[in-house]
């Protein structure tokens, strides 16, 4: 006989029995509570191990992910300062030889050059804007698969600055600038010096006295020394007068055997410069005398070169130089007529000086760059007019056309930039 208990015997005896199950099915349960929570336990820890592992995967994967960047960006960084060193490799190369440069770009550059012991390499290369010492130097560095481009804008002077810091050498003895003279820059004088002018600058003289009279209206110091502190340039019509060296090419100078220079002459208007000739020299070798003279409205680049003197006839003149070589050298004299107008734009070489020619009623001259002189530099006769010297370091560096070298040549960076 089965068995029944009542509700509350059950609850008394806090245990499962068949009170639950009046229909007897005693096995179904006992046991049915303890398999479902079973069967949660084992989905529960089911899961968790799924978010664990997918946790543990997304990790990894982002760590390798920040490992190839970081990789990446260390690369890049060894790219971008092998560009940096190429730029200041060819910075440094375009001083010393600028010919190293012809027909360079970024197709055929120069090298590869090796940084360090590995695989990490860089080149360079260079090209010139026309006729104005300004150079675009361009530098690739490549680490890896990963390569990057730095390029510098810069201004390669020729040589040396000649002249050495003075706005005007003269050798000639006593030397006076006079009245309506305008001197902005050092003057150094190999023997005595009056002024009665404007100078703007030091003064240096090796002999006599310089009185606060004869020192006149003038701003800077005065300094005598040694005539053998003094060393003037040497700079001669026959280094120019027939073939000139650059680096890297014997160039041949233009002969011109007129008298005359005038406004429509083929040489005028930057015409005087060609491949064989890069500095637009001009030999003027006049058939009669040794004397040429520049005429109204002349618009001259280049460098004229005269075993003789030039006389200045007319308004309007502009001269100007080539980067690296001088304006004028003349063994004689530069004269101005009564209402001539000059710009010059370089150094000027006039053994003798600048003169007036007749008269120096209303003329006026300027000259940007420099001048040197064996004589009075600035005639007294010129004291009616405007004339004016203004020193320029970059437009007296010139090629060293005797040995056709280069090896001291300034550079100035302009602009620098990352591609």
């Amino acid at each position: 006989m089965k068995q029944h208990w009542s509700n509350a015997e059950c609850r008394m005896r806090n245990t499962e029995s068949p009170c639950a199950n009046p229909q007897g099915n005693s096995q179904f349960a006992i046991r049915n509570p303890q398999s479902r929570r079973r069967g949660f336990a084992l989905l529960l820890v089911m899961m968790l191990v799924m978010v664990a592992a997918i946790l543990g995967i997304t990790y990894m994967s982002t760590a390798s992910v920040k490992a190839a960047s970081s990789d990446n960006l260390v690369q890049a960084s060894r790219a971008k300062y092998l560009a940096e060193s190429a730029v200041q490799h060819g910075m440094y190369m375009l001083q010393k030889d600028s010919t190293q440069f012809t027909n360079t770009s970024a197709a055929h550059p120069l090298g590869p050059y090796y940084a360090d012991d590995s695989q990490n390499t860089y080149v360079f290369w260079a090209q010139k804007a026309a006729d104005t010492g300004v150079w675009t130097v361009s530098g690739r560095g490549t680490c890896g698969a990963l390569a990057q481009t730095s390029s510098a804008t810069v201004f390669c002077g020729a040589g040396v600055d000649v002249m050495k810091g003075q706005g005007m050498y003269a050798t000639g003895s006593p030397i006076t600038v006079p009245t309506g003279i305008k001197v902005y820059g050092n003057i150094s004088v190999k023997g005595s010096i009056k002024n009665t002018g404007y100078i703007e600058g030091d003064i240096t003289y090796s002999s006599g006295t310089l009185s606060k009279a004869d020192e006149g209206n003038h701003v800077g110091t005065v300094t005598k020394v040694l005539s053998t502190s003094i060393t003037p340039p040497t700079i001669l019509y026959s280094d120019y007068s027939s073939t000139y060296k650059l680096p890297g090419q014997t160039c041949t100078s233009a002969r011109d055997r007129n008298s005359y220079l005038t406004y429509s002459d083929p040489l005028c208007k930057d015409k005087a410069a060609t491949s064989s000739n890069p500095g637009g020299v001009v030999y003027m070798d006049p058939y009669y005398a040794g004397t040429v003279v520049i005429s109204s409205n002349v618009d001259f680049t280049g460098t004229i070169v005269i075993n003789g003197d030039i006389i200045f006839d007319g308004s309007n003149v502009k001269l100007k130089a080539k980067t690296g070589f001088p304006a004028i050298v003349c063994t004689g004299s530069i004269y101005v007529t009564q209402g001539t107008n000059v710009d010059i734009q370089g150094l000027v070489v006039a053994n003798n000086g600048i003169r007036a020619y007749t008269s120096g009623m209303y003329t006026k001259t300027t000259i940007t760059g420099g001048l040197l002189t064996q004589g009075r530099a600035y005639d007294s006769g010129l004291m009616y007019g405007t004339h004016e010297l203004h020193f320029n370091a970059d437009m007296c560096r010139l090629y060293d056309v005797k040995t056709g070298k280069n090896t001291a040549a300034s550079m100035k960076v302009l602009n620098w930039f990352d591609q």
